[in-house]
């Protein structure tokens, strides 16, 4: 084997071991390598789900290329902005975790007290940030956008965000929550409690109900996307036999108006379509005098063919059907272009999903309202016992469930008659 090639394997190997051995001494580092890696997750995640939850239609590729738009470019952007912004602010907010160890082994409880009220705060003032302000950037550009282009794919978009957001964030909370307590652990210096308290009832609402939420958005979404697929399919049918039907009567010597009259006579017990014509010149008519926009016209002028006489706009939410006819030496492309959406059908999953989010808060709040009784019941009884400067063995706590809470009421009570003993 080449003598070269080896040395640089070993070095390579030696620069990854440096580099795992800097990361694990620095915390800071530390959760912002951890975070950087699930960010890149979340993307390699989030490319095959975006073009399927958001109903992006076949082709939307070479569209999106052949217009300066393309998917790829827009994730590696999104990857390097959101890394870097994310990067910026953890090595801000905590710089005060740098060289911590140093501040235990010179016992500097000052800086220490400050660390741990750092510690005990961040992960839940990170957990919120993300979700809170990431949406609310994202929503703020969109609604900004859809003053001009309204669809109801935009409100998808923001709902999509936070879903995976909300779950991306607990991920987050999780793995980083670990560096924080080992932290928290090897600079305890009391017995006192340090920095703004949290509730446990607020803790198991911060880590259930993102999973209660998302879940409820992506199935509702992913509902949604597939009605939208099978309408989409059944009203291209319809429109392509109304299309095929009213130009079988024109004649080849027919005029412009002619064929525009047989598009005027396409009826449909819904208003969601326009019907238009495109010239040999390339003068477009439409019947709501709304012009088709590039991501239509490409669909129409390039890919045609490959569909089946369909186009698309940027998801299918719009689409279309068209059909060319030949008349004299000329030929004019004529079309319908409809809707799938429907705005009933909207507001039909966002009442579901208020009604599920509803019961499943009602039922979280029941459930952490339980388990924080009896946590409660143990804190007070154990306070209750060392209230005065004599520690009160005579007090009972009583066992009020068959669970873990139960069992640590039973090994106090045993430690309470082993110390009465030993006493005595």
């Amino acid at each position: 084997m080449n003598k070269s090639y080896v040395l640089s394997k070993l070095f390579n190997h030696a620069k990854i071991l440096r580099f795992k051995e800097y990361i694990n001494k620095n915390s800071r580092f530390q959760i912002i390598f951890i975070y950087n890696i699930m960010l890149t997750t979340l993307l390699l995640v989030l490319s095959p789900l975006i073009p399927f939850i958001l109903n992006y239609p076949p082709g939307f590729k070479e569209a999106s290329k052949a217009l300066n738009s393309s998917y790829f470019q827009k994730q590696i952007i999104f990857l390097i902005v959101s890394a870097v912004l994310s990067s910026i602010f953890l090595m801000r907010s905590l710089r005060i975790l740098h060289n911590w160890k140093n501040a235990v082994k010179n016992a500097d409880y000052e800086k220490i007290t400050s660390i741990r009220t750092k510690c005990l705060a961040a992960p839940y003032k990170i957990y919120f940030l993300q979700i809170a302000l990431f949406t609310a950037i994202v929503g703020v550009l969109i609604f900004a956008f859809t003053v001009t282009h309204k669809s109801a794919v935009y409100f998808r978009i923001v709902l999509m965000i936070f879903s995976f957001m909300s779950l991306f964030s607990l991920v987050i909370f999780v793995l980083t929550n670990r560096v924080f307590k080992q932290i928290l652990v090897e600079t305890f210096n009391g017995h006192v409690l340090q920095g703004q308290r949290i509730g446990l009832r607020s803790k198991i609402f911060l880590q259930i109900a993102p999973i209660f939420i998302s879940t409820i958005l992506l199935t509702s979404m992913i509902g949604y996307s597939r009605l939208i697929e099978e309408k989409g399919d059944l009203y291209a049918q319809i429109f392509m036999d109304a299309l095929e039907n009213k130009l079988k009567y024109v004649s080849v010597n027919a005029s412009q108006d002619d064929i525009w009259k047989a598009l005027s006579t396409i009826t449909y017990s819904e208003d969601n379509f326009t019907t238009f014509l495109i010239t040999p010149e390339n003068n477009i008519v439409t019947s709501d005098n709304q012009k088709l926009n590039s991501i239509m016209l490409y669909y129409i002028e390039k890919l045609k063919h490959a569909f089946e006489g369909r186009f698309y706009d940027m998801t299918c939410e719009t689409q279309g059907v068209i059909k060319k006819i030949s008349i004299g030496n000329n030929y004019y492309t004529t079309g319908i272009k409809f809707s799938v959406a429907s705005q009933k059908t909207v507001i039909f999953f966002l009442i579901a999903f208020f009604v599920l989010l509803l019961f499943c808060v009602i039922n979280l709040f029941s459930f952490s309202k339980s388990i924080v009784s009896e946590i409660s019941i143990v804190a007070n009884a154990l306070s209750k016992i060392a209230e005065d400067e004599k520690v009160n063995l005579d007090q009972k706590i009583p066992v009020t469930s068959n669970d873990e809470i139960g069992e640590l009421i039973v090994a106090f009570s045993k430690i309470q008659e082993l110390t009465k003993a030993n006493i005595k």
